[in-house]
């Protein structure tokens, strides 16, 4: 039941939060400023997962996940109308709509991220779980790749919005699945579930101002977030509303840049002892660079690069699977030096609400200044690339002075991250729990 559960959930989020979410808030209308605020909700509201697993101890795993889950599928059922009112003249409502809808299901959705990752680790014996998660890795791969490319053929075959319309139907079906599955799954007591205590705030404070390595790890994430996480959505919202290129072409980019992350991240699994994790963060920071050179290149009117993006793309897959791996590995190590869950808790927390914010100030730079808002200010898109390739140029100064201790410690990879990368941040919980186990 845990597999129908994740293949169910894995429909439900890779329609509703990913690049369809995108391609819907530009057919319905959205400024840059607008898909910003779309693609941060999950970012700005990472930190209430804290406050969520305080929940816990009192309702326990199953109702919480049980009412996370039913809760947030009902606001899917806004999309649906909207995709399908959509597209005239005026659709401010429709988009009013679609944005409060999915800011509601992240909302809700905290919570039942706060709740599943302990639960999942209570119920499954401690000699399946390296079997369980490499189950869960493949039902999750397999069936985003082929959400995506069923939207994609939906789109090209079908009117925009009843594409959108049957595409989100299917996420509010896979919402109703996960939730009959989580109502299968047996149930267990929580472990000593975390709770706040009255150092908390104190405890956190010191956790960012000590000078340590974890804090200059964080100050070296908020460094490259400054262009790092707004570079997927508005590189989707060019190609859709500058280039005019369809909807079905570029998910079709998308499935090319997960197939490709998928792969790597299986040979990373293969030679990372070999490869080192300092030689992980160059190959990442330098393809974000040549990814930076090659959209700047395009803005300045090289438009035949274009016909790239199918390998830029594969890029994208290798920089995110290299980076995740030597991320996670890297971010264990740092975090080995007492209280774990608190550590992990407030970087994922300071990281998610800077990563939430950037897009949402890129979203108001780069908007245009047609009446209908919807164009975008190719200026400061030029800006912004200038400003992510001196980014990613300066990083290798920061990579040269990691820590780093080339043991065996497992990689955790996640492969959902490439499509809604806040992910990344929600495994955190993962490595405390596996940590206990030690």
């Amino acid at each position: 039941m845990g597999m129908v559960f994740t293949g169910s959930n894995v429909l439900t989020w890779s329609i509703a939060l990913g690049t369809p979410m995108v391609l819907l808030g530009e057919h319905l209308g959205a400024s840059t400023a607008q898909i910003g605020a779309l693609y941060s909700f999950a970012f700005l509201l990472a930190p209430l997962q804290i406050l969520a697993t305080t929940l816990i101890p009192r309702f326990g795993y199953k109702k919480l996940a049980l009412f996370s889950w039913g809760t947030r599928t009902l606001f899917l059922i806004i999309p649906v109308w909207a995709a399908l009112q959509g597209g005239a003249a005026d659709s401010s409502l429709q988009l009013n709509a679609f944005i409060f809808s999915l800011f509601a299901l992240c909302l809700i959705r905290t919570l039942g991220i706060a709740t599943a990752f302990p639960w999942v680790m209570e119920w499954v014996p401690d000699n399946l779980r390296a079997r369980y998660y490499a189950c869960e890795n493949l039902t999750l791969s397999s069936i985003a790749v082929i959400s995506l490319i069923l939207s994609a053929l939906l789109l090209n075959f079908l009117p925009t919005g009843q594409a959108y319309a049957l595409l989100y139907g299917m996420s509010f079906v896979g919402g109703i699945a996960a939730t009959y599955a989580i109502s299968r799954i047996p149930d267990v007591t929580p472990k000593c579930p975390p709770s706040p205590s009255a150092n908390l705030l104190k405890d956190s404070l010191r956790i960012c101002t000590d000078r340590t390595p974890l804090r200059g790890y964080l100050c070296f994430h908020l460094f490259f977030g400054l262009c790092n996480v707004a570079y997927v959505p508005f590189t989707t919202y060019y190609l859709r509303a500058e280039t005019d290129m369809s909807d079905s072409a570029i998910l079709s980019l998308s499935v090319i840049g997960f197939i490709s992350m998928a792969i790597t991240s299986y040979i990373l699994q293969k030679i990372m002892a070999r490869l080192g994790m300092r030689n992980g963060f160059y190959i990442w920071a330098g393809i974000m660079l040549i990814q930076a050179l090659y959209w700047l290149a395009i803005l300045l009117g090289a438009d035949v690069l274009l016909k790239l993006l199918p390998l830029s793309h594969v890029l994208n897959g290798i920089a995110a699977a290299c980076f995740m791996c030597v991320h996670m590995k890297y971010l264990a190590q740092l975090s080995d030096t007492g209280n774990r869950a608190l550590i992990l808790s407030v970087f994922g927390a300071i990281v998610g609400l800077f990563g939430g914010l950037t897009p949402i100030l890129w979203g108001w730079i780069l908007k245009g200044s047609g009446a209908d808002g919807g164009a975008m200010n190719l200026g400061a898109f030029t800006c912004f690339f200038v400003l992510m390739a001196l980014t990613f140029a300066l990083l290798p100064i920061s990579i040269r002075r990691f820590q780093l201790s080339e043991d065996q410690q497992p990689i955790v990879f996640n492969p959902s991250a490439l499509l809604r990368p806040n992910r990344i941040f929600t495994a955190l919980g993962q490595l405390y729990v596996d940590s206990k186990k030690k």
